[in-house]
Formats: C-alpha cells, sequence, structure tokens
C-alpha cells in the first residue's frame, strides 16, 4: 500500500471537506476517487467495483459498518 504524505492527506481533507464529498479513494497508481453522496451507498458501490484493493479511502464519517466491510 502505498504511504501518503503529511502535506498529501491534508490536501485530500480540505478537499474532502471543500468539494462536500462522501469519500475520496487513492489507488495504488495514485488515481484520485472522487464521490459525492450521502449514507453508506457511495462506499457500498465502490466496494462492488473493486475500488478499494489497496486503495487509500478517506471517509468524512467511517462508520463501524463502512470501516467492516472495507476489510473485506
Amino acid at each position: 500500500m502505498k504511504k501518503l504524505s503529511q502535506e498529501a492527506l491534508k490536501k485530500l481533507k480540505e478537499k474532502l471537506a471543500t468539494k462536500n464529498l462522501a469519500c475520496i479513494v487513492v489507488k495504488p497508481n495514485g488515481a484520485e476517487i472522487e464521490v459525492a453522496g450521502a449514507g453508506i451507498a457511495p462506499t457500498i458501490n465502490l466496494l462492488e467495483q473493486g475500488e478499494f484493493d489497496g486503495a487509500i479511502v478517506l471517509d468524512k464519517i467511517i462508520g463501524r459498518a463502512v470501516a467492516m466491510l472495507m476489510t473485506l
């Protein structure tokens, strides 16, 4: 899994807040997926598409259920 620098993480957190996104997924190749929406539906859609494989996920509020899904 790729590591993010503190500066990169800070920028992603700012993007998450300013764009009002549900989550941001950073793929191992550095590509970013920005997802808008509410609830856990956007997260489940990404999981079903296999977008979490080796990725770093930033979510506004990661609840227990969503965190458990991400480990599958």
